[in-house]
């Protein structure tokens, strides 16, 4: 994935985050890359382990999660709209155990998706769009996520 923003926008974002959301701080959750095509976050196993020598799914759950919501964030950035994001609903498949640091990517979402999202939210104020995301540990594949996103602009929350 290439990024589309630069590495500052990655860094406030993150500090956004660690902020805003006291879990994103507990599991070290870092913004590594943005853009179009998609987001990237990382999180380190100490953090997110669980009593079985592998990463709590609770972490790789909140991880997922949180990859979506970036790519969400940054698009609406992107298009220079100010809305607020929440998750509207989630799958998660575990694949395999991770037992190491783990790297949440999002894929952009359908391109026909994108686009009634941003109609809808310049139009109507608000949209929803679905965003895929494979979380890896070592480049194991080890969970799929499929987020689903509202946006409105009435929800429009301080912006980093």
């Amino acid at each position: 994935m290439k990024t589309g923003s630069s590495d500052g926008a990655a860094t406030d974002l993150t500090e956004y985050l660690h902020r805003t959301i006291p879990a994103a701080r507990a599991m070290d959750i870092r913004v590594v890359e943005l853009g179009p095509a998609g987001a990237r976050l990382t999180a380190p196993f100490g953090p997110n382990i669980n009593d079985h020598g592998s990463a709590f799914g609770g972490s790789v759950a909140a991880l997922a999660i949180l990859a979506g919501w970036t790519w969400v964030h940054d698009c609406l950035r992107r298009e220079g709209i100010e809305a607020g994001s929440v998750l509207r609903g989630s799958q998660l498949t575990f694949r395999a155990p991770a037992r190491g640091d783990l790297e949440a990517t999002t894929g952009r979402p359908d391109p026909k998706a994108v686009d009634r999202f941003l109609r809808g939210l310049r139009r109507f104020g608000r949209g929803r769009v679905t965003v895929p995301t494979e979380i890896r540990c070592a480049g194991e594949l080890v969970a799929e996520h499929q987020g689903d996103y509202a946006a409105g602009v009435e929800e429009a929350p301080e912006r980093p």
